[in-house]
């Protein structure tokens, strides 16, 4: 038998009944749930990536920019837990609110594709990134072959861990995102150690200087932080109990990260200004407290930290979206040579491989048109922060479209999504007047310009192949509640 017939004796084909889809069934329990969900949010990651971006926009409100948003992604874990708490399936967000009409669901297919598949390639870059200055900070020299080599390889081993299990991937990136949290948390103490006497800071808690487009610039960045909280309704045809667990997955691992980004904001930005540092100006606030307050050693052990986390969250990209690519495979919305699974290791081989191959690309395009910095990080982040917003204000209306034609809608949960509903309205509408400055304005303008296509794409499908769309989300299980 050649190689190529082995591969492919060893795929389950992509019209296979659901029960008999061939994933690991009952192989992920709470915490591999919980797992992959702060793994995809990858807390150290948003730390040292993201937090500087927040309070560039947002000034001294950029703590509160946090603590809003994690209030309003709880309320919308609500609300996706609405559909989680009924249905299980392997395609995620849009499998579950196409429950209350394919509409919901076509239209988030669009949006989380746009984004798993936009982002995916910014998360290994973003590995080489640090990994190439933590090379340059030990004597070692290192450029820009060495930001592509090492964004090579973090895919490559992702690749691996991913195309085998998924569960102890989860747990094993968990672990180390733990690990490094620690270290993190160890220079936290030694600036608030330095600063006990500064820690009722008037000009945050008056929000000095801060405005309401800058705050809403910043939810963009923070939705990118937060972004992939939800993945681990991925996992829900391999999920322990998925109905009572999935649901408490997402809201544990948003009010977690959410108090922990919040915490740390505010206490460096008054460590930054005690040093006479630039907060909105760091690509490093990590290293640059640790070597203000005397720490640096410390250091060595969280950029290590780090870099291993932004491989976790690169893993955790590839179980998301090689999920999402599957189902609408299987649901014949996507080729049906991306739905075959591995009989041996139980997971979706041919989209993994994809979405890595995408990466891969990419990655080797930004290498030769110079792009591969941290400014893309910035200007591919913000547009996705800008689809994840999109994907959670319909989840909202679709919750309340899908519980008042059941009979199900409380009060409470009306006033849920309703809160929902308005706050990405503001933050939408916040963001785009008066138009920022570009970059800004491309993110925008390319955010907009992709819904309306998809929109389009949508109401043509519906007028002209509306068995194209009623596929959606056929391949989710309904189960009795629990």
């Amino acid at each position: 038998m050649s190689l190529a017939e082995e591969y492919k004796a060893a795929e389950i084909p992509p019209d296979t009944a659901d029960g008999q889809i061939g994933l690991r069934r009952g192989s992920v329990g709470f915490i591999g749930l919980l797992a992959q969900s702060v793994a995809g949010i990858g807390p150290s990651v948003g730390i040292a990536l993201i937090m500087s971006l927040v309070v560039a926009t947002s000034g001294n409100g950029a703590w509160l920019v946090w603590l809003i948003s994690a209030a309003v992604l709880t309320f919308v874990a609500i609300c996706i837990g609405q559909f989680a708490s009924r249905f299980a399936s392997s395609g995620g967000l849009y499998a579950l609110l196409a429950k209350a009409g394919p509409v919901y669901g076509a239209l988030t297919a669009w949006a989380v594709l746009l984004f798993a598949l936009g982002s995916a390639p910014i998360l290994p870059l973003s590995f080489g990134l640090f990994l190439t200055d933590y090379l340059v900070s030990l004597g070692i020299s290192a450029g820009p072959f060495t930001t592509w080599a090492t964004s090579m390889i973090c895919v490559l081993v992702a690749l691996w861990f991913t195309l085998r299990d998924v569960a102890g991937a989860a747990i094993v990136m968990f672990v180390v995102e733990i690990l490094s949290l620690v270290a993190m948390v160890a220079i936290l103490f030694v600036v608030i150690g330095a600063n006990s006497g500064a820690l009722w800071d008037p000009a945050q808690l008056s929000l000095d200087g801060a405005s309401f487009s800058g705050i809403a610039q910043g939810v963009a960045f923070t939705l990118l932080a937060f972004a992939a909280f939800e993945s681990a309704l991925f996992l829900g045809a391999e999920a322990k109990n998925p109905l009572k667990q999935t649901g408490r997955a997402l809201i544990t691992s948003v009010l977690f990260c959410g108090a922990l980004f919040a915490v740390f904001t505010y206490v460096f930005t008054i460590g930054f200004r005690s040093s006479g540092l630039d907060f909105a100006a760091s690509e490093n606030p990590l290293a640059q407290m640790a070597e203000a307050y005397g720490v640096g050693f410390i250091s060595n052990f969280v950029m290590p930290g780090v870099i291993v986390a932004l491989f976790g969250v690169t893993v955790a990209n590839l179980n998301f979206a090689s999920r999402l690519l599957m189902t609408l495979s299987r649901e014949k919305i996507l080729p049906p040579f991306l739905g075959a699974v591995s009989h041996r290791h139980q997971t979706p081989t041919r989209a993994i491989n994809f979405v890595a191959g995408l990466d891969l690309a990419v990655l080797t395009l930004l290498a030769l048109t110079g792009f591969a910095n941290f400014g893309t990080y910035g200007f591919l982040g913000g547009l996705a922060g800008y689809w994840v917003g999109a994907t959670y204000i319909l989840a909202a209306i679709a919750m309340l479209s899908y519980l008042r034609r059941i009979g199900r809608l409380s009060p409470v949960l009306a006033l849920i999504g309703g809160i929902v509903v308005l706050a990405f309205l503001w933050f939408f509408l916040q963001s785009t007047f008066p138009v920022p400055a570009a970059p800004g304005s491309i993110v925008l303008l390319i955010f907009y310009a992709s819904m309306v296509l998809a929109a389009l794409h949508v109401a043509l499908a519906r007028a002209r192949r509306p068995q194209l769309l009623a596929r959606l989300g056929t391949s989710t299980e309904d189960m009795p509640q629990g």
